[in-house]
């Protein structure tokens, strides 16, 4: 499993059909619709605007696409295959398309969107995915900095400091282990992320 590093996009033309394929780094509904009425706003004239994501949210992982009035499986599923087949996760793949007045049937057109993003995701980098838990920890303002020190590269979510330091952060099962060593009272939620 990978997650992106880099966006990227891509053009191809078909038979005077002009695609515009783009992956973007979407790991939420709100992100992806926010990134999509960009979309729409700027290719306000396209034909189609087809799409496909894989996040992980609530523990699951969520798969969804869009024709857009394509015929049926020849554009978001095509870009979803093409996601899946990568094992690509937290992303949402778009192809935008420009009618150019010649159909190019069932088959081609599913190749033509396959293509297009399959061309895009070549430009991307990427890193292994790792799942994460949610811990919830609170502590004094020295074992705050020893856990800043364990951890230092990890990014922590709604910190309160007042006479103690509470924040939640996502941890990996051996830095778990690391913090369940410093004696601190870490509470150990069931919510999972891909980091």
């Amino acid at each position: 499993m990978i997650t992106i590093l880099t966006e990227a996009k891509s053009k191809t033309v078909i038979n005077r059909s002009k695609f515009i394929g783009f992956v973007f780094n979407c790991d939420n509904l709100d992100k992806r619709n926010e990134i999509l009425k960009q979309l729409r706003n700027e290719f306000f004239d396209a034909d189609h605007i087809c799409f496909a994501h894989i996040f992980w949210d609530k523990n699951y992982f969520v798969n969804f696409y869009t024709d857009d009035k394509e015929p049926a499986g020849t554009a978001g599923l095509q870009i979803l295959n093409c996601l899946k087949k990568h094992n690509i996760v937290n992303v949402l793949a778009v192809v935008v398309r420009y009618f150019g007045g010649v159909k190019l049937g069932v088959q081609n057109l599913s190749k033509a969107y396959r293509e297009c993003i399959q061309e895009a995701i070549n430009q991307i980098k990427t890193k292994p995915a790792e799942l994460r838990t949610k811990c919830k920890i609170e502590c004094d303002y020295i074992t705050y900095n020893k856990i800043n020190k364990l951890l230092s590269d990890l990014k922590k979510y709604k910190i309160e400091f007042n006479k103690l330091i509470k924040f939640e952060i996502m941890l990996d099962n051996e830095q778990i282990l690391k913090l369940q060593e410093l004696d601190l009272q870490l509470t150990i939620t069931n919510e999972k992320c891909i980091y």
